[in-house]
């Protein structure tokens, strides 16, 4: 049997009344709407640092959620449109070369994640200066690599039977490989020195502005692939037409 209180609780909630679960939730959700908003709050006081600080939580939040399932999406509806443009063979081959970017990505070494905890202790003390000197030190080493990574492409690319390696001989003429495999890596060089751009946007707590050039990246990226399965282009055009839309709005985000 249940005790009197619960009881109590029960017929309340069956005579029309809300229950204190309900009313809590909806007292939460007028918070979030409250915070959900690309004004800033007035930091003069602890209330309004206290605010901004949930306003960027959620827009975070919420624009992180956006853009993954959409992301998704996209990315969904874009491999049966690859692969019957493509064949199997050489959607087989398109997935395995542009797998490489995220594999070569690795080649920052670490530089750009290090470089948040750096970012956030200069802006918590103040120092604009130093967070400057930090940025431009990491930017500046992430040319250096992206050019040296672009000199060891190049020999690569003239050397290294792609065919063989990537297991693909009769898939694709050894051209049309090489080609494929340089324009994944030129979108990869192009992108390396900017892949600071998500760090700053962390370290000053606005990753939500970051996630909109993210969005416009994809969404981008995707027109860019419809446009080449329509006009019916060869596949190191299809692969950096598809992805030179990433390098180029990361770029945008740093300018901005």
């Amino acid at each position: 049997m249940r005790d009197p209180e619960e009881q109590a609780r029960v017929t309340a909630t069956s005579k029309g009344e809300v229950s204190p679960r309900v009313v809590t939730l909806w007292q939460r959700l007028r918070q979030l709407v409250g915070v959900l908003r690309l004004k800033s709050f007035e930091d003069t006081t602890a209330e309004g640092r206290s605010l901004e600080r949930y306003r960027r939580i959620a827009l975070t939040t919420v624009s992180g959620m956006t853009v993954r399932v959409i992301g998704s999406l996209l990315g969904l509806v874009s491999v049966p449109l690859v692969l019957a443009y493509l064949g199997k063979e050489r959607f087989g081959l398109w997935a395995i070369i542009t797998t490489l970017v995220a594999w070569v990505s690795l080649f920052d070494l670490g530089m750009a994640n290090g470089l948040v905890n750096m970012l956030s202790a200069a802006h918590g003390r103040g120092e604009q200066d130093e967070a400057g000197k930090y940025l431009s030190t990491a930017f500046v080493a992430l040319v250096i690599m992206a050019l040296v990574l672009c000199l060891v492409m190049v020999v690569c690319l003239g050397v290294v039977p792609w065919g063989a390696v990537l297991g693909a001989r009769g898939v694709a003429d050894e051209a049309t490989i090489r080609w494929s495999v340089a324009a994944a890596l030129t979108i990869f060089v192009m992108s390396l020195p900017f892949s600071v751009t998500q760090q700053v946007y962390a370290a000053y707590q606005r990753t939500y502005v970051w996630n909109g050039f993210l969005l416009a990246g994809s969404i981008l990226g995707f027109l860019g692939l419809l446009l080449t399965i329509r006009l019916r282009v060869a596949m190191p055009v299809l692969i950096f037409v598809s992805g030179v839309a990433v390098p180029f709005t990361t770029m945008a985000a740093y300018v901005f």
